[in-house]
C-alpha cells in the first residue's frame, strides 16, 4: 500500500469520526482540501506529516467553530422567541416598508387612491368641523337664541321693551340690527358692513375686547357720547393694528365715533363679515313706535328653559301684546319662535355640509375597495412566500399581524399625501364658501381635524386590509407548495370575493354619479331660471356717500341726478340709473299694501318688495313696461306721489280692473298720504333665483331721497373695463364717497347661486372621482383574472377557439358584475337622493332620466375598463403561453 493510498483512507476514517451533524455540511469543502493539500505535497515530495497536521488542526478549529455557531444560532433563536412586542412591531414595520420599496408602482397606485379618499373626507371634515361643531367664541353659547316675533320680520323698541319686562324664560335679551356704514378718513373711503346694537349686547353674548372695553350699560341712552368697537379684521387692515387707535376719533358717516374698545378676531357677529359696531339709541321716552321694525333680538335661557318652551311664552305674550295694541294685527306672534344661536348661524349649511361628508365617505369606501382588491391580486402572487412562511411555523394570526402591518403603513402613507392635498383643499373650499356664512373663514388644518385624518386612515387601512389578511391566512400550505409557484386559474371562490368588492363600488358610484347628475341639472334649472332682466353687458357698484354730505332731501336728488348724467355721458355707456336696496343683495324691504277705498284687515294686507329707483333704471336693466309710463322728470318733490308695480302686484291686487290711477300707500308713506300707480313693469326675481315673484313696488328717488344707492351701467364694452371710468367720474363730483363691490351684474347673479353651484361641483368632482377608481376597480380586477386564465386561454387558441370568442368570455365575464352593480348602486340611489330634495330645483330626487343616465354612464364605462383585459386575452400567444406553465 503506497503512502498516498494511506493518506486518503486515514481522510476517510477521520471524515467518518467527524460529527454527522457536521459531515454532510462540510464534506465537500474537506474533500476539496485534502485533494489539494495532497497535490501540494506530491509535487514537493514530503511535507505529508505538515498536511496531516494542518487536516487535524483544520478538523479541531472548524468543530469548534461549527460549535460556537450553532449555540450563537440558538440563543439569537431563543432570543427571538423572547422578543418584545416592541421588537415584533418594529421586524413587521421594516419588512412592511421593504415590501413597499420593492413593489413602486403597486404601491404608488395604492397611495394615490387612499390619498384621494383621504383627502376629500380631511376637506368637508375641516369645513364641518369650522360651521357645525367648533366652539362659538361665546360664554355658553349653547344658551343664546334668535328671538322672532313674526316670521323673519324684525321688531320695534317697543317690543323689545315688552319682551324684556314681561319674558321668564331669558335672563336678558340684547338686539342689534345690520347696517351699511362709510368710513372717511385715514385712507381710501370704505363702505362696510356694520351693526347696531344695544348696550348689553356685548355682555349678553359673553364677548370680550382685546383691547379697551365693549358697550356697557348707558351707551345707549339718548345724549350718550358717539363711539365704536371694532372688529379685529379691521383693527388689523385698516388701522394696521395700532394699539394706539382706542380712544382716537373715526369718521363714520361723516360723523366723528370715538373707538372704546377692538374685539378678539374669533367674534364676528351678527354676521361673519361684521367689521364694527356702534349703539343703537334706546329711548325710553319714546312709547308711541310700534311698527317700525328694525331690530333683531337675541336672548340667553335660563337654566333648565328650552327653545320650545321660550317660543310657547313669546306666542302667549304677543297675543297680550296685539290685545293691548290692535295695530300689531290679528296675527301677530301667531308663529313666534326661537332658534338656537348655532341653528340661525349656519342656516341651511347644515344639510349641505353632510351631504357632502357622506358623499366623500363614498368616495373612501370606493377607495378602500379598491385597495383590497389590489392587495388580494398581490397577496395571490405571494401565496408560495406565505405558504413557506405557514410550513416553516408561523401561525395564521401571525401572517394576519404582518399582513395587517403592511396595510396599515400602506393605508398611513396615503393618509400622509391625503393630508398635504387637504391643505389645500381646505384653503379651496374657505374662498368657496359664502362669505358671511360662520366660520368659512376658518376652514383649516387644525388638531381636530387631523385626529379625524389619523383615525380615518387607520380605519380605511383596517377594512382594506382584513379581507386580503385573513384570505392569505387561509393559504392550503401543501397544495401551494406543491404547485411549485405555477400560475393556476383562480377559484370559484376567489373569484366570487373579487366580483363582490367590484359590485360594491360600482353600486357606490352609481349612487355618487346620480347625486351629481341631479344637482347639475337643478343648477342648471335655477342657473336658466327667468330673472327678468336683461344683465349682460350692465356693471353694478354700491355708492354710499357719507349722510354729512347733505343737508336736505334736494342735495340728495341733486347729487344723484349730477352722478347719472356724467356716468352717461361716457364713451361706452348707453344707460345708467340707481336703485336702493340691490337686487340680489340679500335683503329688501317688504311693508304690507293698503289700496284707498278698500278696508281690508291688517292681517290680509299683501307684503310687496319696496324698492327705490332713479335715473333710467328701468331702461337699463331692460324691465319692460307693460303698461303707463316709467319714472321721468315729472316726478320730482313738488308732484303728487306716484309708484310703479310690477306685474304680479297688478295681477294679485287688481285682478279686475286697470290699476293705473289707483292710489296706494305702504307704512313707508306718511300718514294719510296716498301714491297714484302711474306705470306696471314686468316681474323681477330679486332676492335669489328660484324664489317666488312677489308684488313689488317702485318710488322715485325724487320724492324718496336716500343717499346709498346701487348705481346700473349698461354699456356696450365688457362692464369690468368701464369700472375705472365710472369711478373716477363719481370722485370727481365728491372724493370721499365710498364705492365698493364693483362687479357686472352677471357675476351678481351667479353670487347668488354660490351654495347650489359649490354643492353641484364638489358632488360632480366626488361622482367623477367614484367613476375614475371604478373603471380602476374594473381594468385591475380583469386584468388579474386574464393573467390567471392565461394558460387557459392560450388551449383554447391552440384547439381552435377564436379570438373574439376569448374576447367574449372576458367581456361576459364583466358584464354581469356591472349590471349587479348598477341594479343595487341604482336602489341605493333612489333612496339616497331623497337627501337632496331640499337642494333641487324643479326636479324630483326620483328622477327617472337622472337615474338612467347614471346606470348608463357606469355600465358604459365598466365595459370600456373591461375592453382593455380583454383584448389582452384575445392577443394570447398560445405555444407562448403554453412554453411558460
Amino acid at each position: 500500500m503506497t503512502r498516498s493510498d494511506a493518506s486518503a483512507r486515514l481522510f476517510r476514517l477521520l471524515l467518518r469520526l467527524y460529527p454527522r451533524v457536521y459531515r454532510e455540511r462540510f464534506e465537500t469543502e474537506l474533500t476539496a482540501t485534502f485533494r489539494e493539500e495532497r497535490r501540494v505535497a506530491s509535487a514537493h515530495g514530503s511535507g505529508a506529516f505538515r498536511f496531516w497536521l494542518w487536516i487535524l488542526t483544520d478538523l479541531v478549529v472548524s468543530a469548534a467553530r461549527r460549535r460556537v455557531e450553532e449555540a450563537r444560532s440558538q440563543r439569537a433563536h431563543q432570543s427571538l422567541l423572547r422578543n418584545s412586542p416592541m421588537d415584533v412591531i418594529r421586524q413587521d414595520l421594516r419588512y412592511a416598508f421593504r415590501m413597499q420599496l420593492r413593489n413602486p408602482l403597486f404601491t404608488a397606485v395604492a397611495m394615490l387612491t387612499i390619498a384621494l379618499g383621504v383627502g376629500a373626507n380631511t376637506t368637508i371634515f375641516g369645513a364641518v368641523h369650522a360651521v357645525l361643531l367648533r366652539e362659538l367664541p361665546m360664554h355658553e353659547p349653547e344658551q343664546l337664541a334668535v328671538l322672532r316675533m313674526t316670521g323673519n320680520v324684525s321688531v320695534s323698541k317697543q317690543q323689545l321693551q315688552q319682551v324684556r319686562e314681561r319674558s321668564r324664560s331669558f335672563e336678558g335679551v340684547a338686539a342689534y340690527s345690520g347696517w351699511g356704514l362709510t368710513v372717511t378718513g385715514g385712507g381710501e373711503p370704505m363702505a362696510l358692513q356694520g351693526a347696531r346694537v344695544t348696550a348689553d349686547f356685548f355682555e349678553l353674548m359673553g364677548a370680550r375686547a382685546v383691547l379697551g372695553r365693549a358697550f356697557r350699560a348707558g351707551d345707549d341712552a339718548p345724549g350718550s357720547a358717539a363711539m365704536v368697537v371694532l372688529s379685529h379684521a379691521l383693527w388689523r387692515a385698516r388701522y394696521r393694528q395700532d394699539p394706539g387707535i382706542v380712544g382716537q376719533d373715526i369718521t363714520i358717516g361723516g360723523s366723528p365715533h370715538t373707538v372704546i374698545g377692538v374685539m378678539l378676531p374669533e367674534f364676528r357677529y351678527p354676521s361673519a363679515n361684521t367689521q364694527l359696531w356702534i349703539p343703537a339709541v334706546m329711548d325710553p321716552a319714546d312709547t308711541d313706535d310700534w311698527s317700525t321694525n328694525y331690530l333683531t333680538l337675541i336672548g340667553r335661557l335660563r337654566g333648565g328653559a328650552t327653545t320650545a318652551a321660550a317660543a310657547g311664552e313669546l306666542r302667549a305674550l304677543a297675543r297680550a301684546m296685539r290685545a293691548e295694541q290692535p295695530q300689531l294685527g290679528d296675527t301677530f306672534g301667531d308663529d313666534a319662535s326661537v332658534t338656537a344661536l348655532r341653528d340661525q348661524l349656519v342656516g341651511g349649511m347644515r344639510p349641505m355640509l353632510l351631504l357632502l361628508l357622506s358623499a366623500a365617505g363614498c368616495v373612501l369606501l370606493i377607495a378602500c375597495v379598491n385597495v383590497a382588491n389590489l392587495l388580494l391580486t398581490r397577496a395571490t402572487a405571494r401565496e408560495r412566500e406565505l405558504a413557506t412562511r405557514a410550513a416553516l411555523g408561523a401561525s395564521p394570526g401571525r401572517v394576519v399581524r404582518q399582513l395587517a402591518t403592511e396595510s396599515l403603513v400602506l393605508a398611513i402613507s396615503g393618509g400622509l399625501a391625503g393630508m398635504a392635498l387637504a391643505l389645500w383643499g381646505t384653503r379651496a373650499l374657505s374662498a368657496a364658501l359664502p362669505i358671511d356664512l360662520h366660520g368659512a373663514a376658518d376652514v383649516r388644518i387644525e388638531p381636530a381635524v387631523l385626529v379625524f385624518a389619523l383615525g380615518t386612515t387607520i380605519a380605511a387601512g383596517l377594512l382594506f386590509g382584513l379581507v386580503p389578511a385573513v384570505r392569505a391566512a387561509r393559504t392550503q400550505v401543501a397544495h401551494t407548495l406543491r404547485a411549485g409557484g405555477r400560475s393556476e386559474s383562480p377559484s370559484r371562490r376567489r373569484r366570487g370575493l373579487l366580483d363582490a368588492l367590484v359590485v360594491s363600488e360600482i353600486a357606490l358610484a352609481v349612487t355618487l354619479v346620480a347625486a351629481a347628475t341631479l344637482m347639475l341639472r337643478s343648477f342648471w334649472n335655477l342657473r336658466t331660471e327667468f330673472t327678468g332682466y336683461q344683465g349682460a353687458q350692465v356693471l353694478t357698484m354700491n355708492i354710499a356717500p357719507p349722510p354729512a354730505m347733505f343737508s336736505d332731501h334736494a342735495q340728495v336728488t341733486a347729487y344723484w341726478r349730477e352722478v347719472t348724467q356724467r356716468v352717461r355721458a361716457l364713451p361706452g355707456v348707453v344707460a345708467a340709473g340707481g336703485v336702493h336696496l340691490q337686487p340680489f343683495g340679500g335683503s329688501n324691504w317688504n311693508p304690507s299694501v293698503r289700496v284707498r277705498d278698500r278696508d281690508v284687515p291688517a292681517a290680509q294686507r299683501p307684503e310687496v318688495y319696496w324698492r327705490i329707483a332713479s335715473g333710467d333704471y328701468f331702461l337699463t336693466m331692460g324691465i319692460p313696461v307693460q303698461a303707463g309710463r316709467a319714472f321721468d322728470e315729472r316726478d320730482d318733490a313738488t308732484a303728487p306721489g306716484v309708484a310703479i308695480i310690477n306685474e304680479t302686484f297688478a295681477r294679485q291686487v287688481f285682478p279686475d280692473e286697470d290699476p293705473l290711477g289707483r292710489e296706494i300707500r305702504t307704512g313707508f308713506e306718511a300718514r294719510d298720504t296716498w301714491v297714484r300707480v302711474v306705470g306696471v313693469v314686468g316681474d323681477t326675481r330679486d332676492m335669489a333665483l328660484g324664489a317666488a315673484v312677489i308684488p313689488q313696488m317702485y318710488r322715485p328717488m325724487a320724492q324718496w331721497p336716500v343717499p346709498i344707492l346701487s348705481l346700473m351701467v349698461r354699456t356696450t364694452v365688457d362692464p369690468p373695463q368701464l369700472a375705472p371710468s365710472v369711478r373716477q367720474a363719481i370722485w370727481d363730483i365728491a372724493a370721499d364717497v365710498p364705492i365698493s363691490d364693483v362687479r357686472s351684474f352677471d357675476s351678481l347673479i351667479a353670487g347668488s347661486v354660490r351654495q347650489p353651484r359649490l354643492v353641484a361641483g364638489l358632488l360632480s368632482g366626488f361622482g367623477a372621482l367614484a367613476l375614475l377608481l371604478g373603471v380602476v376597480g374594473v381594468y385591475g380586477v380583469l386584468s388579474y383574472v386574464v393573467g390567471q386564465r392565461r394558460r387557459e386561454f392560450g388551449i383554447r387558441l391552440a384547439l381552435g377557439a377564436r379570438r373574439s370568442e376569448i374576447l367574449g368570455i372576458v367581456l361576459r365575464h364583466a358584464l354581469p358584475v356591472a349590471l349587479l352593480g348598477v341594479a343595487i348602486g341604482l336602489g341605493a340611489a333612489w333612496a339616497g337622493t331623497r337627501l337632496l330634495r331640499s337642494q333641487l330645483y324643479e326636479l324630483s330626487p326620483g328622477d327617472p332620466l337622472t337615474l338612467a343616465v347614471a346606470a348608463a354612464t357606469l355600465i358604459g364605462t365598466a365595459m370600456l375598463a373591461a375592453l382593455g383585459p380583454a383584448h389582452a386575452a384575445a392577443r394570447v400567444d398560445p405555444m407562448q403561453s403554453i412554453r411558460s406553465e
